[in-house]
């Protein structure tokens, strides 16, 4: 499913996935188990309204499950681009348009906005259980989004961006760079874990997929 840096709204990848699930029903006869990144999360929470199969369970990994300001961001950063590249000149330029990349990438996906606590999505999101649905949540602590490859993202922006409204989603312990590690976790999770990595290495790490294969081994 779509990650956060490219997210498009979820109404359309819902239909995608219940387009996907129509084709494949022979194989969900049992039930189906989601484990998914980011807004993919948001995508299998509201697939259950659309389509009747029953889900086994469903795990997120850094699902933004109660917003990200993170949205609200290109009203700082996109301004901030030249004084980014002042930052950076000392990185080749390779590195320069990678870090710019990923921010800016991420601050133009269509889906953005609904992302935001006050969006469409939210308000009529029907936040309830499942019956004989388990729940999984993962959360992220490390904002850092581009290490090994660059010096702390966080701290670069830093240099740029007023201490004051720099969010929770990029500061050490409370956010993976993208979303705030108390938005990952699902209010009626059965079972909640946060781990030391960022929006992108959760996708990596090994504890992590330990953790995943065990806990989807007991569902």
């Amino acid at each position: 499913m779509d990650t956060i840096e490219t997210c498009r709204p979820v109404h359309y990848a819902v239909q995608e996935l219940r387009h996907l699930m129509e084709d494949h029903a022979a194989h969900a006869r049992n039930g189906i188990l989601f484990i998914c990144h980011s807004p993919g999360g948001l995508v299998a929470r509201k697939y259950p309204e659309t389509w009747p199969t029953p889900v086994r369970s469903l795990i997120t990994m850094a699902t933004p499950h109660h917003s990200t300001s993170m949205a609200r961001w290109p009203v700082y950063v996109s301004p901030l681009t030249s004084l980014l590249y002042q930052v950076l000149k000392g990185f080749s330029k390779g590195q320069i348009d990678l870090v710019l990349e990923r921010v800016l990438g991420f601050l133009s996906s269509s889906g953005l906005r609904e992302l935001l606590p006050e969006s469409h999505y939210y308000s009529g999101l029907k936040d309830s259980k499942q019956g004989g649905t388990r729940y999984i949540s993962i959360g992220d602590t490390n904002p850092d989004l581009l290490k090994p490859v660059l010096p702390s993202l966080p701290e670069l922006l830093s240099r740029v961006v007023p201490d004051i409204i720099v969010p929770a989603e990029m500061r050490e312990g409370y956010g993976d760079g993208l979303v705030r590690t108390a938005s990952s976790r699902l209010s009626y999770s059965n079972e909640h874990r946060n781990f030391p990595v960022n929006h992108a290495s959760v996708l990596f790490d090994r504890a992590v997929r330990h953790y995943i294969v065990k806990s989807a081994a007991s569902c």
